[in-house]
C-alpha cells in the first residue's frame, strides 16, 4: 500500500495567499512592530541572535509565534544595583 503525499496546501480555493500568510511578518513589519530598523534585524541575523526566520526565494519571513517565543526567551529582569554604589 503506498502512502499518499501529504498536501502542504489546501486544495480548497477559496484560501488566498494573504489567509495563508497571515501568520507570518515581513522584515519590515517586524522592524515596524520591534521599533527597530531593518538593518537591525539583518544585523541580528547575521549575528544569529535574532527570531528564527524562513526564506522564501528572496523573501524573508518571521512566523509571529516564533518571534513572541523569542522574546520570551530574551526577556530579563533587571539587575539590582547594590545598596551604597554607584
Amino acid at each position: 500500500m503506498a502512502s499518499q503525499p501529504v498536501a502542504l496546501v489546501s486544495a480548497d480555493t477559496s484560501t488566498t495567499a494573504s489567509d495563508f500568510l497571515s501568520d507570518y511578518l515581513t522584515e519590515k513589519q517586524l522592524a515596524r512592530s520591534l521599533t527597530r530598523n531593518v538593518r537591525t534585524i539583518r544585523r541580528w541575523d547575521a549575528l544569529r541572535i535574532g527570531p528564527p526566520r524562513i526564506r522564501v526565494g528572496r523573501k524573508i519571513l518571521y512566523k509571529k509565534s516564533s518571534v513572541a517565543h523569542w522574546l520570551q526567551e530574551n526577556e530579563s529582569r533587571p539587575l539590582r544595583r547594590k545598596v551604597g554604589a554607584r
